[in-house]
């Protein structure tokens, strides 16, 4: 009898063992899920734990390297599960990955940047919590040939963010929401001017600048991906900027020539980024911009007030000593000449000389050198031509 009893007992305890082993033991059961994998350049997950975790396997018709980020890109041939990785296929495809369920609800992440996936439910991104609390610095990122931001997870998809510390991602239960991508709000978009920059592919990224943006660092976006995967960005590393604060510059990565520079909400004047030698053209709002040099993958935005009419606006302070500041509109391009006249009708300085871009310009007198007086601004600008009077009093 107590031999029979020791014999079941490790009959058992072998059993248990294979249970364990086999992922059932652990609450593990086998699925299989579909992985949507578009052509060109994908991120990507894998929500279930296969018998076999190699790339060539589970996506035997990829057509590149395989990465991954730790700080870095990183070529790998083995998948974990809640990491996100890029990889490339040459045409649309739809492949089954079967394993077993993972019964995990976190993912594990680190200070930075890190490629991220979950598993095989879908989760909104509003319902993510934190441990350590609080330590989400951006937005969620999905790539669609650029970077989207995007209101849930899918199973299958590889998704980028930011944390302020080592922690893990607290997913909560399934929510049956299919992904969609956020859109910029009404209020936002009324106020903005957007760039849209799309390649000889097709691949379309856009950019904006904002009046008003209470936090800036929400549109900071994950590192530039790997050579050969579009991307297009501020220079800052942002998909969104400030308004109204000078130049601009923006960054191509990897894009297939001509590319097509759309801008709405303004007139803005591109150059390229030496100097404007290659590029240096104002684009009224809604206007395009075929960029054809392959050496152009930076170019410089800056937004243009341009006036419909001539004008030439009085000086101020008027009167004044000893400085002043003539304002001038330009409607259009050309010649400009802006003198100084005495009442006698002498010339006493020339201010401006030289073509200049549509616009709204401005000059300063300085008549230190000069007696109390009266005195004429004189401007010829094409075919536009005007006088105004001006007092100086020491």
């Amino acid at each position: 009898m107590k031999y029979s009893i020791n014999t079941h007992s490790i009959i058992f305890m072998f059993f248990f063992s294979v249970q364990i082993f086999a992922g059932i033991g652990v609450g593990y059961s086998t699925t299989r899920l579909n992985v949507k994998l578009a052509k060109d350049w994908n991120m990507l997950s894998l929500p279930v734990l296969a018998a076999n975790m190699g790339t060539t396997v589970l996506f035997p018709s990829f057509t590149s390297q395989t990465y991954s980020y730790n700080g870095a890109y990183q070529i790998v041939t083995t998948l974990e599960n809640g990491k996100g990785y890029w990889i490339k296929y040459n045409i649309d495809t739809m492949t089954v990955v079967s394993g077993k369920k993972i019964n995990l609800t976190t993912i594990p992440v680190k200070s930075g940047w890190n490629m991220i996936g979950g598993y095989d439910w879908t989760v909104l991104v509003s319902s993510i919590t934190t441990t350590p609390i609080g330590i989400i610095s951006s937005q969620f990122y999905a790539y669609n040939n650029s970077y989207v931001v995007p209101t849930s997870l899918s199973p299958g998809v590889g998704y980028w963010i930011k944390v302020t510390s080592d922690g893990v991602l607290n997913l909560p239960a399934a929510s049956g929401t299919s992904a969609i991508v956020a859109k910029v709000s009404e209020e936002s978009q009324k106020e903005a001017l957007v760039f849209n920059i799309s390649d000889a592919e097709g691949k379309t990224a856009g950019l904006s600048l904002l009046k008003d943006i209470a936090k800036i660092d929400k549109y900071d976006l994950p590192p530039i991906p790997p050579k050969g995967i579009y991307d297009v960005r501020w220079s800052s590393d942002r998909n969104v900027e400030k308004r109204g604060n000078g130049i601009k510059e923006i960054n191509i990565n990897s894009a297939e020539y001509p590319v097509s520079l759309t801008i709405s909400g303004a007139d803005v004047r591109v150059k390229d980024n030496v100097n404007g030698q290659m590029i240096n053209q104002i684009l009224k709002n809604g206007e395009s911009l075929s960029i054809i040099d392959k050496s152009i993958d930076k170019i410089t935005v800056e937004e243009m007030n341009i006036p419909t009419e001539f004008n030439l606006l009085q000086n101020y302070p008027n009167p004044f000593n000893p400085t002043t500041k003539i304002e001038y509109w330009l409607p259009s391009a050309g010649k400009v000449t802006l003198k100084i006249y005495d009442v006698l009708g002498r010339e006493i300085e020339k201010l401006v000389d030289q073509v200049q871009e549509a616009g709204k310009y401005s000059v300063q007198w300085n008549a230190s050198n000069n007696s109390s007086g009266v005195y004429f601004y004189n401007i010829i600008a094409g075919s536009n031509h005007s006088v105004k009077k001006m007092l100086m009093i020491k």
